[in-house]
């Protein structure tokens, strides 16, 4: 390569990661104040359950490295970024901090992001150029062409800047290359450059990108720590301990324990024997006789109750209702009725007359008569027997027995007067 031959000579990389990978791995848009420093509202984030409001302390999560007037480098998390207003493809469901935190609540850490678009053996990296007033097209993507190729040396083959021979030479020492200890995966890196880094050689740049790589990388990843602790202790809210209890001293058992007496009984008198009780004032035990043991008392003993016996209902005979069998004419019922009660034989629906019919006085004729026994006149219960009697036989008669009245009732030679009706 011209100005540089150090890399025209390079063999292919012998590293697990050989390259990085730059294209579509940023899912959104840098905020227009990212060189502000300053956060835009949370309704317009990629990710709004991003820790960064939560956690302690003042949190600076746009990250800026300084040293050179060349270009100016800024790092952002991918989740801070703006939603694209118009994307050129269609977006992927973007992997937020909560669903990181799920993933990696097991282990007790915040798992990697899913990135898109991964690659083997190379390196996502998510980068965005923006280039002031100035710049015409092929110095556009001359400077970007240069900012990636030094990048990549730095992270894949670990390059760095000698001085050989009064000059500046490359130097690349592959073996103990960490390409995950160069850049923060999840973030997105902003870089602005200018007019000086066109003509700028690739030892000046490679000396300069260098310290500025390791710094945004220290302090991303002592700002996810924070975060991480943050969002596991909101998960688990800490329970404040509380000061242990002090107990009063107590007095020694010498002090405390009272005299024994002698003629206080210690155990139950159910026992077989009793317990054998020390004596002091004479030499020996004394023993207490024991007590013949208490039955068991049951207040409420349990008195089995005999079952009480079934029994079965009586059988009733059979009652066959008649297939000549008229309904019962009720408006003929209602005459009888009103023929009883007009006669006196009967008082109300459930009221007979007790007092027997007055007999008329006799006639005064001249001519003496001979003076015999009244009639007898009939009781209340042979006057109670005919009504019944009437009421059966329109109530009960079959429909193939016809009376004689009947016919001529209906030819008119009888008047419509129950009471007239001689029963059959």
């Amino acid at each position: 390569m011209r100005g540089c031959p150090e890399l025209g000579r390079l063999p292919k990389a012998q590293a697990l990661i050989s390259s990085l990978h730059f294209r579509n791995q940023t899912p959104g848009t840098a905020p227009h104040h990212v060189f502000a420093k300053k956060l835009h509202n949370r309704e317009s984030r990629l990710d709004p359950t991003h820790p960064v409001e939560y956690a302690p302390g003042k949190q600076q999560p746009i990250l800026t490295a300084t040293g050179t007037t060349a270009f100016t480098l800024r790092a952002i998390p991918m989740g801070l970024l703006t939603k694209p207003i118009a994307p050129i493809r269609p977006l992927e469901p973007f992997d937020t901090w909560d669903a990181r935190v799920a993933r990696g609540a097991p282990s007790g850490t915040v798992a990697a992001m899913a990135l898109h678009d991964p690659r083997p053996n190379r390196l996502s990296m998510s980068l965005q150029f923006s280039t002031v007033s100035g710049f015409y097209t092929h110095q556009r993507v001359q400077v970007l062409r240069r900012f990636k190729t030094a990048v990549s040396h730095i992270v894949i083959r670990n390059a760095d800047v000698q001085q050989l021979g009064g000059q500046k030479r490359l130097v690349f020492r592959e073996e103990g290359a960490k390409p995950e200890e160069w850049i923060l995966q999840g973030w997105t890196y902003h870089v602005r450059p200018t007019l000086e880094l066109y003509r700028m050689p690739y030892p000046d740049l490679v000396g300069i990108l260098r310290p500025m790589l390791r710094d945004i990388w220290t302090r991303g990843m002592k700002l996810e720590e924070q975060w991480t602790a943050a969002s596991f202790s909101k998960l688990k809210p800490t329970v404040p301990e509380l000061p242990p209890i002090k107990t009063p001293k107590q007095r020694s058992s010498a002090e405390s324990s009272p005299e024994p007496r002698n003629d206080v009984q210690k155990e139950s008198p159910g026992l077989a024997s009793a317990r054998p009780i020390p004596s002091k004032r004479r030499k020996g035990v004394a023993s207490v006789a024991s007590l013949p043991p208490i039955p068991d008392f049951d207040p409420f003993p349990f008195t089995p109750v005999p079952p009480a016996p079934t029994l079965s209902p009586p059988a009733l005979p059979p009652q066959t209702k008649s297939k000549s069998s008229k309904p019962v004419n009720w408006w003929a019922v209602g005459r009888v009725l009103e023929a009883a009660v007009a006669d006196g034989d009967f008082q109300g629906p459930t009221r007979w007359n007790p007092s027997p019919r007055a007999a008329p006085p006799p006639a005064q004729d001249s001519v003496p008569t001979q003076t015999t026994s009244p009639a007898a006149e009939p009781s209340p219960d042979s006057n109670r027997a005919t009504v019944q009697a009437k009421l059966a036989g329109m109530l009960f008669r079959p429909q193939s027995v016809i009376r004689p009245d009947q016919k001529e009732r209906a030819a008119g030679k009888i008047p419509r007067r129950m009471h007239q009706f001689e029963d059959n």
